[in-house]
């Protein structure tokens, strides 16, 4: 009956592991399909094609600055960041729904199609943080 205890342990232990050599596999696969790109101006991540391929709106404003999206693309995912001048504020607010049920912090919430703006003013930018999910 020892035998078959410890005989029990080691397949135990051996099937914990290959669980988590799983789980970590599935993790790495989940991160191969998602794409991160930087940009320090809108002519930079114009040049890029984002607005084209969908992974940023066509609505950001023109001084918009320290591009980031991160984009997953099985999921259908996007999210990123910017900074904008606040001369420009009035206008892309005017494209935006508000939502404020949304707000986060410091951040006031708006909507535009399946995208998310969570943006904080003042001083001498706006930051914008964005969050985008295809519906089908």
């Amino acid at each position: 009956m020892i035998w078959l205890r410890s005989f029990f342990r080691t397949v135990g232990l051996i099937s914990l592991i290959g669980c988590l050599l799983l789980l970590a596999g599935l993790i790495v696969l989940s991160k191969l399909n998602t794409v991160e790109s930087r940009y320090d101006s809108y002519a930079a991540a114009d040049a890029d094609r984002p607005f084209a391929r969908g992974w940023l709106p066509p609505i950001i404003p023109g001084s918009s600055r320290e591009i980031v999206t991160k984009n997953d693309l099985d999921l259908n995912l996007s999210e990123g960041g910017f900074r904008f001048d606040p001369e420009d504020l009035e206008t892309f607010l005017s494209q935006l729904t508000r939502a404020p049920d949304l707000d986060s912090g410091h951040f006031n919430a708006y909507k535009y199609k399946d995208w998310f703006f969570f943006i904080s003013s003042g001083g001498n930018d706006v930051e914008c943080k964005y969050r985008f999910r295809l519906n089908r």
